[in-house]
Parts: C-alpha cells; sequence; structure tokens
C-alpha cells in the first residue's frame, strides 16, 4: 500500500511544490514555531514535492480522533501514522459507499418519477380521447 505521508527526520532537505529544495535548517527556521521542538514529530506528504504538506502527528492523531477514530495508547510514531492512513482510507471507502447509495437512490427516485409523470399524462391523453 502506498503511503500519503512520511514522518520527517529532520535532517533531510525537503522540496517544495514549487520545486525549491528547501535545506533542514531552512526548513527548521521556517517553521520554528512547532518543528523546532524536540518532541515535535512532523508529517511531509510522501511523494517527490515532500513540503507539499508539513503538520504534526499529534494534530493529525486529534484531527481524526475529532472525526471519530480511537487509537490504541501504546502506538510508535509510525505505527500511529499508519492507523491515521487507516483510518483516513476507511472514511474514504464509506464516504464513496455512501455517494454511490445516494446516486443509485436518486436514479430509482427519477424513474419512479417519471413513471408516475407518464402515467398522468396517459390518463389525460384518455381522458381527452373520452370527451371527443
Amino acid at each position: 500500500m502506498a503511503h500519503r505521508y512520511k514522518i520527517w527526520d529532520k535532517t533531510s532537505p525537503v522540496m517544495t511544490p514549487a520545486k525549491r529544495v528547501i535545506t533542514a535548517e531552512e526548513w527548521l527556521n521556517q517553521y520554528s514555531f512547532f518543528i523546532a521542538r524536540p518532541d515535535a514529530v512532523m508529517v511531509l506528504a510522501n511523494k517527490e514535492y515532500d513540503g507539499a504538506m508539513c503538520e504534526s502527528l499529534q494534530f493529525l492523531k486529534e484531527r481524526c480522533e475529532d472525526m471519530g477514530a480511537q487509537f490504541a495508547e501504546n502506538l510508535s510514531n509510525q505505527e500511529l501514522l499508519d492507523a491515521i492512513e487507516q483510518f483516513e482510507n476507511d472514511l474514504a471507502a464509506a464516504q464513496q459507499a455512501a455517494a454511490e447509495e445516494a446516486a443509485a437512490k436518486e436514479a430509482e427516485y427519477a424513474v419512479a418519477s417519471l413513471k408516475a409523470e407518464e402515467d398522468v399524462a396517459g390518463a389525460l391523453a384518455y381522458q381527452n380521447m373520452m370527451n371527443y
């Protein structure tokens, strides 16, 4: 399974979406208000432009918990990141299934509505025929 996120080691350079390579020191200085803390675990996008996303692991965890996720207490940072990605995958799958179900119900409603219109049109045509 391809991962969307990776834990940043705070020493590797970061590539921004603007195709600019930023040294770890520059990145730390740019986001020092939350990256530089020794206990901060930073997560980057796991793609060529890894600087497209920079977030704390703790914030990602809290955001998922706000959406209903429950994580074990004793997970390593990587295990927690994997669990976050699994939660997001499950959530996306549930949303896709709900969207497909809604589309199917909408299609059923459209067919039923069309059938009702055809029935009314048929009844009016019959009524007009009987009046002549």
